[in-house]
């Protein structure tokens, strides 16, 4: 089965091995113990399982707050909360891949004003980008 972690995807920073664009929370730039201590947290990262079985390893806190259906998925007694991951067959690798990092740039950017446009954005992933979009109540 084919696996893809944060680390391939976003890139690490070379001097911590985070990703490079992880987004960054307010109270959690403020305390580096704090960061630290969330990341440890046996449920802060989530696996996203797409329909041509590639894994993406995300943190829960940029999937759930950019998705209303795994925000109520992760809420619930759902086997998603036990399990920490998600089999999303309506949504293949390349689509799910695109999608991720649309929760982390979202994380990263919430709240802000005049945020640019993700960058290299495919025009022919748009519609399939859209349709997930839409599963996802992105």
């Amino acid at each position: 089965m084919p696996s893809a972690n944060k680390d391939d995807l976003f890139g690490a920073d070379e001097t911590n091995g985070e990703p490079a664009d992880a987004p960054s929370n307010g109270s959690v730039a403020a305390n580096p113990s704090a960061a630290a201590a969330e990341d440890d947290e046996p449920n802060a990262y989530i696996t996203l399982v797409s329909s041509d079985e590639f894994e993406f390893v995300v943190k829960r806190s940029a999937a759930v707050g950019s998705s209303e259906l795994l925000r109520r998925m992760f809420a619930g007694q759902w086997q998603e909360q036990v399990t920490g991951r998600v089999k999303l067959n309506e949504i293949n690798g390349v689509i799910l891949e695109k999608v991720c990092e649309y929760f982390y740039y979202n994380e990263k950017h919430r709240g802000e004003r005049d945020v640019q446009d993700i960058p290299d954005l495919p025009p022919e992933l748009c519609l399939e980008l859209l349709m997930a979009a839409d599963y996802l109540k992105t």
